[in-house]
């Protein structure tokens, strides 16, 4: 199988847009229509607006973790791969920083600002 431009695809490329797609379609598809159906049935329309508000941050924290954690993973194995450990480790130590600083930033800025975003939902 060729790309457009006549490269081969890499399994990497084949294995990504088969997660990709994979994710898309559980988390945008099945999990909101039964969480929209179960909130629906149980807890009524104001409850499925306030969550169909709120699921486009949800899924955009999960980008970021994602995107972290996926580009960690890839240059910690490179070089795991390489032999290169020290710089594997100091890789893994700046990733798990970066996530913590990240994580504490979402949390104040959802603190300090909680009235201005609950009046925006």
């Amino acid at each position: 199988m060729t790309d457009s431009g006549g490269r081969p695809h890499s399994i990497v490329e084949k294995v990504f847009t088969k997660s990709a797609v994979n994710f898309i379609l559980n988390t945008t598809v099945w999990v909101t229509l039964a969480d929209g159906m179960v909130i629906g049935n149980f807890l009524g329309a104001d409850a499925v607006a306030a969550y169909g508000l709120a699921w486009p941050v949800v899924l955009l924290f999960g980008l970021v973790t994602a995107v972290l954690s996926g580009g960690t993973r890839t240059l910690y194995s490179q070089l795991t791969g390489r032999g290169e450990t020290g710089k594997a480790n100091k890789t893994f130590t700046v990733a798990t920083g970066a996530g913590m600083i990240i994580s504490a930033a979402i949390i104040i800025g959802t603190w300090l600002c909680a009235d201005r975003i609950a009046a925006l939902l």
